[in-house]
């Protein structure tokens, strides 16, 4: 079975739309994917969003019947700060061979809802292990705003282990705050991975940034954490700015981030 993206979803026309407008990049399972582990966490991954997030989302996820749609499973999040995934624990396994819909809904009106359809097989996901991901920052820059916050943007590559079903992922996060996901990046056969992130926060960083991965497989269980990856703040140019935006470097390093999850 397989459902077509919205067109909000798809909205790429141009840098500072990506930039500034949440949307849905990528989804685990992928849209239309068969043999979906019965034990699949489906997780919606969310680019954009630096200016006038949703304050929340709706997600759900549906048994596709001819005689209906009935819901499985659903949860409605909060959003305090842009977000980077958002992960649907069903809590339940799924029936065998039966067709199911994961639909992302951003709440208020702040974004038309998004829906894809997988087809589960009959086995159980692909656990990562022991593996440990390996971390490497490029780039770290700091960038006042005109509210007096500071920008934060990272730019680095992690380094994943091999996933044949397509339904692995690695978080990348603060190392001191665990609980601030700076990228999700689909594993999908890739080793390397480019990670692209931003951030606001009250004060100029007077300390190294320092980040933190770990694979997750499609029932959400995470594997090992890597040794945190740590680099100095620079200031970052401010040649070319706008409005929640640390420049024009950041906004075309989203514009390849979304082209590239467009296209995995």
């Amino acid at each position: 079975m397989l459902l077509a993206l919205l067109p909000a979803a798809l909205a790429q026309s141009n840098a500072n739309v990506i930039a500034c407008q949440a949307f849905v990049s990528d989804t685990i399972p992928a849209n239309g994917q068969p043999f979906v582990p019965l034990d699949i966490r489906p997780v919606a991954i969310i680019t954009g969003g630096q200016c006038n997030p949703p304050d929340g989302y709706l997600l759900a996820l549906l048994k596709a019947t001819e005689a209906g749609q009935p819901v499985v499973a659903d949860a409605e999040i909060d959003v305090a700060q842009p977000l980077t995934a958002l992960a649907l624990d069903v809590g339940q396994d799924l029936e065998p061979e039966t067709d199911y819909i994961f639909r992302v809904t951003p709440r208020d009106g702040a974004g038309e809802a998004i829906e894809i359809g997988f087809t589960t097989g009959t086995d159980h996901a692909q656990p990562v292990g022991d593996f440990v991901p390996s971390l490497v920052l490029r780039d770290v820059t700091w960038f006042p705003l005109g509210d007096e916050s500071i920008e934060i943007g990272v730019n680095g590559v992690v380094t994943a282990a091999a996933d044949d079903e397509g339904l692995h992922s690695v978080w990348v996060v603060d190392d001191t705050d665990p609980s601030r996901v700076v990228d999700v990046l689909p594993v999908r056969g890739a080793e390397a991975h480019t990670v692209v992130g931003q951030w606001t926060q009250a004060e100029r960083p007077r300390e190294d940034i320092c980040l933190s991965a770990f694979q997750v497989d499609g029932a959400g269980v995470e594997g090992g954490v890597s040794a945190a990856a740590c680099l100095e703040a620079e200031r970052a140019c401010g040649c070319a700015s706008g409005a929640g935006s640390a420049g024009l470097g950041w906004l075309v390093g989203l514009l390849a981030l979304a082209r590239r999850r467009a296209r995995a």
